[in-house]
């Protein structure tokens, strides 16, 4: 299992008003590792380097994400997890968006998450919702996640 956690900075400007409800449903987004990052590299100096024949050659966005890309298997793998869990995912670009109720989302990430009233005041019934404390990326999926952010 791999820990992972930050706080965001705008947090200490919130205040913690419980645990959130568990039928409560929220959005958060998985990052999966990319590909060919050594590759990646390669090709950032060789295109930045005045002394090189593809000096100012950049690739495309669809050649770039033809090579660095998570795989379809790791999409899948993280897609058919989180969908036994019981939640939905769908892609974008290299993330997935999911969509899930609290409880099975703090089971699944071994955390506890609560509601946060907005900085800026926002409506009475506005909030953020954000882990109390770390959480783990479970055995499953650990090798296809490179970030989980927005709860």
């Amino acid at each position: 299992m791999t820990a992972i956690h930050k706080t965001p900075y705008f947090m200490q400007y919130t205040k913690d008003v419980g645990a959130a409800d568990s039928t409560k449903e929220i959005n958060f987004k998985i990052a999966l590792k990319i590909r060919n990052t050594e590759w990646i590299n390669k090709q950032l100096k060789d295109t930045s380097d005045p002394k090189s024949a593809n000096y100012g050659k950049q690739l495309t966005k669809e050649e770039l994400d033809s090579m660095t890309l998570p795989s379809q298997e790791h999409f899948d793998k993280v897609e058919t997890f989180l969908r036994s869990r019981g939640l939905e995912s769908s892609r974008e670009g290299d993330q997935l968006k999911v969509h899930g109720k609290v409880g099975k989302i703090e089971s699944l990430f071994n955390t506890s998450i609560h509601k946060f009233e907005k900085p800026d005041g926002g409506k009475s019934d506005d909030f953020i919702f954000k882990r109390h404390g770390n959480f783990i990326v479970p055995n499953e999926i650990a090798d296809c996640v490179d970030l989980v952010t927005g709860f």
